[in-house]
């Protein structure tokens, strides 16, 4: 078993919840600010490609925050890798998921 001092443990803690805030905060800016014009509107009024492009970033905002929260519940109930192996973790899932929806942008119409 590895014995990690309680700042590395805060640090870690830290680096997941800076990226689960960010992710938060394109899920309102994307996500939000988008429905809100189709609401008011009551039409899609920024043309064909805005739709592809703002649609592809729901997605990856959205999966992303659900990603990062499953990776700090997995964190969470297993032995802590080292520090460096969790700096790096937010970034692999925000480019895993950019990447595995990157075929959405061409098939939503």
């Amino acid at each position: 078993m590895f014995s990690y001092s309680y700042d590395v443990i805060k640090e870690i803690s830290k680096c997941f919840l800076l990226n689960l805030a960010v992710a938060d905060l394109m899920v309102c800016l994307v996500t939000m600010s988008t429905e809100i014009l189709f609401v008011a509107f009551g039409e899609w009024v920024l043309g064909a490609v805005a739709c592809k492009l703002i649609v592809y970033a729901q997605i990856v905002t959205l999966a992303s925050t659900t990603f990062l929260l499953t990776v700090m519940s997995i964190d969470r109930h297993q032995v802590r890798p080292e520090k460096s192996q969790m700096s790096v973790l937010p970034v692999v899932v925000w480019l895993a998921d950019k990447n595995r929806n990157r075929g959405n942008i061409l098939i939503i119409s």
